[in-house]
């Protein structure tokens, strides 16, 4: 028969059990918040000038020499496995608000290749990166004559061209100016993207590490800022570029994807 006390007992060490359970839980939840890598505006306030059309008129900047921490790459060895067709990439997920996370790919030639040989995919109908509402067509003043089209693209972090998939994994809410930079498409991500395919053309052997960040203020769901490191095996292409998701003419709402006509 259990007695007064030591049903007491039994119900404390219980409670106490319990309490530790929902203690480590919470815990638990607090660390795995702070632990996605969503880099913000603050943190890397000191490398970046606030854009401006009459300084960075085509969307991007060099800003030095690449930073790139091999430990956030996948195995380099890989890149000899054939079923990989040169390319080694880690699409890191998304974060707690849905916002696209950081892309490190270790890619080759053979990825341009096999991506040039193949019908660009298309992303799926409800495949949207955080912050995609609503779309129009509108006409923009840029560097090399006036672009008419869609203000938002769904812009790719690895470029199609060097291997990327189509997907909001490796997708950002970007502006049409910090996709390709101008009406001839030859800045934003583009500048980069292009530096990287002419180096992988004449240096056929060789691979390249390619990581890009999409930088958010706040909880803002559109990046400011997306940053891309490149550094080639031999170091002959070796930058970190800012591209601006920004629209010369134009106000954005960072938060609903919004925009509005200055």
């Amino acid at each position: 028969m259990i007695t007064k006390r030591k049903l007491v007992s039994i119900i404390l060490t219980l409670l106490l059990a319990s309490g530790l359970v929902l203690y480590n839980r919470i815990q638990s939840l607090i660390q795995n918040e702070t632990n996605f890598d969503t880099p913000t505006v603050t943190t890397i306030s000191q490398q970046l000038k606030e854009w401006s059309y009459d300084e960075f008129p085509d969307y991007y900047a060099v800003i030095g020499d690449a930073q790139i921490d091999e430990s956030k790459f996948g195995d380099i060895n890989d890149l000899k496995d054939e079923s990989n067709n040169g390319l080694v990439v880690n699409y890191t997920g998304k974060d707690e608000l849905g916002r696209t996370l950081p892309v490190y790919a270790i890619t080759s030639f053979k990825a341009v290749q096999k991506s040039s040989a193949e019908e660009r995919p298309d992303f799926k109908q409800n495949d949207t990166p955080s912050g995609w509402t609503t779309n129009d067509e509108v006409s923009i003043e840029t560097s090399t004559g006036t672009y008419k089209g869609w203000f938002w693209n769904r812009s790719h972090l690895l470029a199609d061209r060097l291997g990327g998939k189509a997907t909001s994994d490796n997708a950002i809410t970007g502006t049409r100016m910090q996709n390709v930079g101008n009406r001839s498409n030859s800045g934003g991500m583009y500048y980069i993207e292009e530096r990287t395919v002419d180096y992988l053309r004449t240096h056929r052997s060789a691979y390249v590490y390619y990581a890009v960040t999409p930088v958010y203020e706040g909880k803002e769901l559109i990046p400011r800022y997306v940053i891309v490191d490149v550094k080639s095996e031999d170091s002959l292409l070796n930058e970190r570029v800012v591209t601006y998701n920004y629209q010369n003419g134009y106000t954005v709402n960072y938060q609903n994807g919004g925009f509005t006509k200055n």
